[in-house]
């Protein structure tokens, strides 16, 4: 919140003193000079004369110019201390007694002692305070900093009711908005900037917090248009200036442009980011992000490091290197993702995803007994996650299957079966266990056809057809992947996939021309899942064919590095 402007109270002062007259001269005399210096914005003659005046005379008004005058010094330790004084002395004058508080609660808000402000600007209200506007700013203020936001939400509401000024109503409207947005109440929220804005339109902060609460929000387009605006108004001097907010704006604006998809943009704004101030933390991750969606993913590497060694908190750190991790797979460069994942569980050893990734990891570089280490925590960890143990004891199964640890592999995924009953997935690996590793084509076929079953959509869904693959049912298999390849032939996104998957199935089928020609169509429409396709077993068949070789080569799929 900005703060408002310090309100000196139009003062009267009204003094109940119990001195001898003996010394009433002495004292009125300095205060007469403490009030000249402190009206002429003197604050250390002002000390000086109201020091002289309580030595002289202990006295309330020369307290409160001492307190005022130490108040704009930013000495807000002692101007409290000054302000207590002269509330004792001016004890049976409510008035008095108001300002005072309100200035007293002045202080410990500027020492940040939140809580005790808002007893003073309760006492404050409770006397009578003129300033009850600012008594509520303020007091909404403190709650906000302490954490109570419907306190604050209350007072901001208070202060709202009292404001006549627009420039005051579009601070008050804004603020109010922020503690909204801490309730996660966004709409309130949103709606509380567009009022700000009503009475400020070129109110940059106002714009700058409804963008970022409209991202909250999934308004990607909006929140983009109110960065635009606040960073405009910034770059025109209509707002706070610094190049550290700009580079705060364009990181904002930049992430909501990725979130949107416009990879380039986003790019852009992030360059611009990054050039206000090279050294953002976020913005060196975001722009990381944002080189590995647009492919970059050397240069991504390099920003991720950037930010790696930029953040503050380590669990901060350790996504950097985790997201490391996942663009040294999209690489293939296994070595790295094991030395980054390890990276990611140093920093942040709670995040049980990352074991889970190195477990993986492992199993492709064949350290078996480091993997089954890995799962076997990961288990513990994700115990009350059904979902994650039934792909976990699947995951592991694999493993154990490669492992020739039949035993074992068919006790994992039997167990993800018990957990998973309506899975298709634990049905089709079953089936695909029992006809592989145990050659029992009857438990098999029943286990496939379960996974069958459950692909409910059984024309348009390519599981349906791997487990028809596995059958034996070739026809029918290939009748269902060429029409969902067809369906999706003008979406690349989703083509790649179906025709990676159509190449899985005519590999399974034996059919490995068929394979090729359709592994190529894949890379051809953008297919760089590369860690999956070097590791799907459905291609294990094509992997000594120089053909397939040469096509990988003529793809830039990277060469694998364990």
């Amino acid at each position: 919140m900005k703060k408002p402007v310090n309100q000196l109270p139009a003062v009267a002062f009204i003094l109940v003193l119990a001195t001898s007259s003996l010394h009433a001269q002495d004292y009125t005399y300095y205060n007469n000079l403490a009030k000249k210096e402190y009206e002429n914005k003197n604050y250390y003659n002002t000390i000086d004369y109201a020091t002289r005046s309580i030595n002289a005379s202990a006295n309330g008004e020369a307290y409160w110019w001492r307190g005022m005058a130490r108040f704009f010094l930013n000495n807000f330790a002692d101007a409290a201390t000054d302000f207590s004084n002269a509330i004792n002395q001016y004890s049976s004058d409510r008035s008095s007694m108001g300002k005072l508080y309100y200035w007293r609660g002045r202080c410990k808000m500027n020492q940040d002692l939140y809580k005790e402000a808002i007893s003073d600007y309760q006492a404050a209200l409770s006397n009578d305070s003129e300033e009850k506007l600012f008594v509520y700013w303020n007091e909404a203020y403190s709650y906000y900093r302490i954490g109570e936001y419907q306190q604050a939400i209350d007072a901001y509401t208070s202060a709202i009711s009292m404001g006549t000024q627009s420039t005051d109503l579009a601070q008050l409207y804004k603020s109010r908005g922020d503690a909204k947005g801490a309730m996660y109440k966004y709409e309130e929220a949103i709606t509380d900037f567009s009022k700000a804005l009503e009475y400020n339109p070129r109110y940059m902060e106002a714009f700058w917090q409804r963008g970022f609460f409209r991202g909250k929000d999934f308004q990607y387009e909006l929140a983009v248009g109110d960065f635009t605006a606040a960073i405009k108004l910034l770059e025109q001097g209509g707002g706070v200036t610094g190049s550290n907010d700009l580079s705060v704006l364009y990181n904002n604006r930049g992430l909501y442009q990725y979130y949107l998809g416009k990879y380039e943009d986003a790019r852009l704004d992030m360059q611009q980011s990054l050039t206000q101030n090279p050294n953002y933390d976020f913005a060196n991750w975001n722009m990381a992000r944002i080189q590995n969606a647009l492919h970059n993913y050397k240069e991504a590497n390099t920003y991720f490091l950037q930010a790696a060694s930029l953040m503050k908190k380590d669990i901060d750190r350790a996504s950097c290197y985790a997201d490391l991790y996942w663009s040294d797979r999209t690489l293939l460069d296994y070595r790295q993702a094991l030395t980054h994942i390890n990276e990611a569980i140093r920093f942040n050893g709670d995040n049980s995803s990352y074991y889970w990734n190195r477990a993986y990891l492992y199993g492709l570089r064949s350290e078996y007994s480091n993997a089954l280490t890995d799962y076997e925590k990961v288990l513990g960890l994700y115990s009350s996650d059904t979902s994650s143990l039934i792909s976990i004891y699947i995951e592991r199964g694999q493993l154990k299957t490669k492992m020739k640890d039949n035993a074992g592999a068919l006790k994992d995924l039997q167990k993800a079966a018990e957990l998973g009953p309506s899975y298709y997935t634990v049905y089709y690996e079953l089936g695909r266990f029992f006809k592989e590793a145990l050659r029992q084509n009857d438990l098999a076929m029943i286990n496939l056809q379960k996974a069958a079953t459950l692909s409910v959509k059984k024309d348009t869904a390519s599981n349906y057809a791997y487990a028809q693959a596995l059958q034996g049912n070739q026809q029918e298999a290939i009748r269902v992947i060429e029409a969902l390849v067809k369906k999706e032939s003008a979406n690349d996104n989703r083509l790649k996939w179906e025709l990676h998957n159509a190449a899985c199935i005519h590999a399974l089928l034996g059919n490995t021309q068929k394979a090729l020609e359709y592994v190529e169509q894949s890379l051809a429409v953008g297919y760089d899942s590369f860690d999956h396709l070097v590791n799907d077993r459905d291609l294990e068949s094509l992997k000594q064919i120089p053909a397939y070789k040469l096509m990988l080569a003529k793809y830039k799929v990277p060469v694998p590095r364990y």
